[in-house]
Formats: C-alpha cells, sequence, structure tokens
C-alpha cells in the first residue's frame, strides 16, 4: 500500500509545500528546447517497463496470502493508473503505428479497450454535453459518475462501431469490428493468465484493473466536472473551448501524467504531442495539482464546496439552459 500513499499522500503535502517554487519554473519550461524524439522514445520505454513490473507482480504474489496480493494489486494498479493509462491515452491519439500498438496494450494491460473507440470518437465529440459519460455533472458524486461513465463508456462504444460498420457496409461479424476484435482480446488474457497462474492470478488481474480503471475516472470526472457546451440546434452544440475543461492551478512537470492537467489545449488540439501542450488562462482553475483533486474528488461534499464556486458563470447558465 506504500504506492497509493507517496502518490496520494505524500505527493499532494509536498505539492502545496513547494507550489511557489514551482510556479517560478513553469515560466522557464516553456523555452525550453528539446527534440521531439527524445520525448518520443522516453514515452515508448515506459510500456516495456509496465509490462515487465506486471509480470513480476504477476510471478511475485503467487507466494502471497490473500489479504498481501490484495493490497499488492492495488498498488500495481495505481502505477497503471497513474503511469498506464495516461501513457494509452497519449498514444491513442498518435497516427504512429508503434503508439496506436503500443496504446492497445497498455488498454488491455488494464482490461479496458473500448475506451479508445469511445474516447475518440465519443468524447472528443461529445465532451461537456449529456451524450459524454465520461463528463461529470455538476453536483454528481464520483462514485455515481463511476458507475455512469464505465457502463457509458462501453455501451457508447458499442454504439459507435456498429454505427462506423454501418457506413463502411462491412457485416457485423467482421474482423473489422474492433469491439468484437477488443473483447476477445480481453477474454483471451484471462483465459491465458487462468491457465498460466490460476484463479489467483485472473483476481490478481482484476483488483488491479478495477483500482488503474477507477482512477482514470477520477481523472475524467475531474476535468469536466460541471462544465457545459450550449446546445445551438437539435443534437448540435457549440465548439468545444478553453471554458469547457478544468486545468491544475499549478504548473506540472513535463512527465508526470503526461500533460494531462493541460487538458483545454488537449481537446483544442487532440493531436498534439504531450510536450507541446500549453496552458490556457482563460480556462476554470481547479485549486491544486491533480493528484490533490483526487483525493479532494472522493469527498464529495467537500469537493462540491469547493469546486461548484469555481465554475465559471457563464457556464452556470449554460447548465440551467441545457438542464445537463
Amino acid at each position: 500500500m506504500l504506492t497509493p500513499v507517496l502518490c496520494f499522500l505524500v505527493n499532494p503535502f509536498l505539492s502545496m509545500i513547494l507550489r511557489k517554487t514551482a510556479g517560478k519554473k513553469i515560466k522557464e519550461e516553456k523555452y525550453i528546447q528539446a527534440n521531439p524524439l527524445h520525448f518520443r522514445i522516453a514515452a515508448l520505454l515506459f510500456v516495456p517497463v509496465l509490462i515487465s513490473l506486471f509480470t513480476w507482480a504477476l510471478i511475485k504474489m503467487q507466494s502471497m496470502e490473500a489479504r498481501e496480493w490484495i493490497f499488492f494489486a492495488i498498488s500495481i494498479g495505481t502505477i497503471n493508473g497513474v503511469i498506464g493509462f495516461p501513457l494509452a491515452h497519449e498514444f491513442i491519439h498518435r497516427y504512429q503505428q508503434p503508439e496506436k500498438t503500443c496504446g492497445i496494450i497498455l488498454l488491455l494491460l488494464n482490461n479496458y479497450c473500448f475506451y479508445k473507440i469511445e474516447h475518440i470518437s465519443g468524447h472528443h465529440v461529445y465532451a461537456g454535453t449529456y451524450r459524454d459519460p465520461n463528463t461529470a455533472r455538476k453536483d454528481e458524486s464520483y462514485y455515481h459518475f463511476f458507475a455512469r461513465s464505465v457502463t457509458g463508456t462501453y455501451i457508447t462504444a458499442w454504439k459507435i462501431e456498429v454505427e462506423r460498420l454501418k457506413k463502411r457496409h462491412v457485416p457485423f461479424l467482421n474482423f473489422k469490428n474492433r469491439m468484437l476484435c477488443f473483447n476477445l482480446l480481453q477474454i483471451v488474457t484471462l483465459i491465458g493468465l487462468f491457465l498460466l497462474s490460476g484463479t489467483k492470478g485472473v483476481l490478481f488481474f482484476l483488483t488491479q484493473s478495477f483500482v488503474a480503471i477507477a482512477l482514470l475516472q477520477l481523472i475524467d470526472y475531474i476535468q469536466h466536472y460541471g462544465l457545459v457546451r450550449k446546445e445551438i440546434a437539435a443534437g448540435k452544440y457549440e465548439k468545444i473551448n478553453e471554458l469547457h475543461s478544468w486545468e491544475s492551478g499549478f504548473p506540472q512537470r513535463v512527465f508526470n501524467l503526461f500533460q494531462l492537467e493541460k487538458h483545454a489545449d488537449h481537446h483544442l488540439h487532440p493531436a498534439q504531442k504531450y510536450e507541446r501542450l500549453v496552458c490556457h488562462h482563460q480556462s476554470p482553475k481547479l485549486p491544486g495539482g491533480y493528484n490533490e483533486m483526487i483525493c479532494l474528488a472522493m469527498l464529495p461534499p467537500l469537493w462540491f464546496r469547493i469546486i461548484n464556486k469555481r465554475i465559471p458563470s457563464i457556464t452556470k447558465r449554460k447548465y440551467h439552459e441545457t438542464n445537463l
């Protein structure tokens, strides 16, 4: 359990202490010139590390008792949630085949392959609207959001894929059906784990996956909570802008969550590489970094009390108009 403690207790505490210093450094970071290839290689190198870590953990947990391997799975899931999912998110937005493949591998490592379909063709189209399962409504607790977003992501991914196949006149039972392939991959992975590690291995995998997905959904919850786009016609919404995503009120290092905290720029330029994302001063600001906000989001009354008053007035008006 040391990993979650370091990530969500020690790290936020140190961030609060060092906040002023970090705030000065960010002004310098935007002027740093670096070879894009270095950032690409650095990101790709994380993939074998994460795969090796999971493989080692799967072997290590065989000699553990139930309480021990459950805590161990929580630690591995935390690493996959904090590093694996942000990295997978970065890769599924890339056009190069190595990155696209690595993105699917990392999603498979967390039993969440269908996220790729919904995120690219669903979330980036409907973020800030009731049609997006990964936009948290105002006064919606994280726990309600979690159940709604996970099931909604899966259902929406199927709808997107079925519609895509219809437009291309491709039969449903076809290897071009990505949802069928992703589901098959996940089932084969579970069967393989059972044959190699038995029921214990499968339970370990599912436990760490649950933790990683829970952290992913916490980040999704934070990124668009209570922010809405106005419906200008039936099923059509105003263009997404910098007001529709929360940004951290404080800077982060380039490899910390792979710049997820600069989320407004990511929605404005989805294909932009993580090291090139910039802050938007007009975006609503969270009172701390994502690690701190993750802790706050797990305490709904406190979250509502602190964050609701930070929702921009124009967004509050649109919220009442659209009844999101």
